[in-house]
């Protein structure tokens, strides 16, 4: 996830950043969002069907949001990177930015099933 993560921001900052860049950050937190209910999909029905034990499928659940907030903390990073200095222009982009909450509706009508 972390690793996808900066791949994606390092593509979006080779591409030149800008507004742009800062709007399509939101897809990556979607993908971010997604990769983690996912894993955390997978864990139970691993721990269902006793392929790991409870207390494999919690520590794997606790990696995996650990590994979701880095990469949401990498992503807001590089939205402040992006934009520069030029605080109306930051501040016009963090007012349009998707919200947690917004984030997690999108993700919940996206099918995420492997």
């Amino acid at each position: 996830m972390i690793g996808m993560t900066i791949r994606e921001l390092e593509a979006l900052r080779a591409a030149g950043g800008g507004i742009e860049g800062v709007l399509d950050l939101d897809s990556v937190k979607v993908l971010v969002d997604e990769e983690h209910k996912g894993i955390n999909q997978a864990t139970t029905e691993q721990i269902a069907k006793r392929v790991i034990t409870p207390r494999m499928g919690s520590s794997l659940v606790n990696d995996s949001g650990f590994a979701r907030d880095i990469a949401i903390n990498l992503i807001r990073a590089s939205q402040v990177l992006l934009v520069g200095s030029e605080r109306e222009v930051a501040q016009a982009t963090q007012d349009v930015v998707l919200e947690k909450s917004e984030i997690e509706r999108i993700s919940s009508v996206t099918d995420i099933r492997p």
